[in-house]
């Protein structure tokens, strides 16, 4: 008798309302589903952490690489530049001078085109 005074409290247009419990399993089952979302959502907040970091490490490694790389080419264009001064003329000549070194006089070079040879 309960549901026909509840039901005619309201009018004929109005469907009444009423909620059904949630069963135990559904309960369970939404609360799994929350938990799954949240676990996902910081999984992938914290790969975009370690990711962002990466990407930032790396970037200071290729700066630090292609200040090194500016560097080597300075110190290899000084060495290429002193090589050449070593190899010049006037400092061998220095050099022969202070290790009293002779020049040498004319060079006469063996002809190889002759079929005389030396015999034992």
């Amino acid at each position: 008798m309960s549901k026909f005074l509840l039901l005619s409290k309201f009018n004929g247009n109005k469907a009444l309302r009423q909620r059904r419990p949630r069963s135990r399993k559904s309960k369970l089952s939404a609360k799994w589903t929350k938990l799954f979302v949240i676990s996902l959502l910081i999984v992938f907040g914290v790969y975009y952490l370690v990711e962002t970091n990466q990407v930032s490490t790396l970037g200071f490694e290729l700066r630090e690489l292609q200040d090194r790389t500016e560097e080597l080419k300075v110190q290899n264009d000084k060495m290429q530049i002193e090589a050449a001064q070593l190899k010049s003329m006037k400092r061998i000549e220095e050099e022969s001078q202070e290790l009293n070194l002779v020049a040498g006089g004319v060079v006469q070079y063996l002809d190889a085109s002759t079929s005389e040879v030396a015999a034992r």
